[in-house]
């Protein structure tokens, strides 16, 4: 039993992020290697996705054709474990909030 187990009486809950995570390394995904991560995010409308665009292009990422009107699908490469990512990860959600918008996650291939 883990030390937030002890103090909450049950198995802490893993971010979203750990079980996107853990899911690439049951397949074998060696989380420490640059691969092309997708990112998307949803807004109500123009000028709020406009803004998060511009956002991300500043940050090096790559815009991606998107279904949606007003949703921002982006790209670029990093690898998916340690800090660096999930700061960028949080500064993503955090920019996407204050644009009013919905961050929906990431998504990448297994790469060994």
């Amino acid at each position: 039993m883990g030390f937030l187990d002890k103090i909450f009486g049950k198995k802490a809950q893993k971010s979203p992020d750990d079980e996107l995570r853990a899911v690439l390394a049951k397949h074998g995904d060696n989380g420490n290697v640059p691969r092309i991560v997708d990112h998307y995010v949803y807004f109500k409308n123009e000028e709020d996705a406009g803004s998060f665009r511009s956002f991300v292009v500043g940050r090096g990422y790559q815009i991606d054709e998107s279904q949606h009107e007003f949703a921002v699908a982006f790209s670029k490469e990093s690898a998916i474990s340690g800090p660096d990512f999930d700061q960028e990860l949080s500064l993503l959600r955090k920019e996407s909030f204050v644009r009013d918008g919905e961050y929906d996650g990431w998504a990448c291939p297994v790469v060994n």
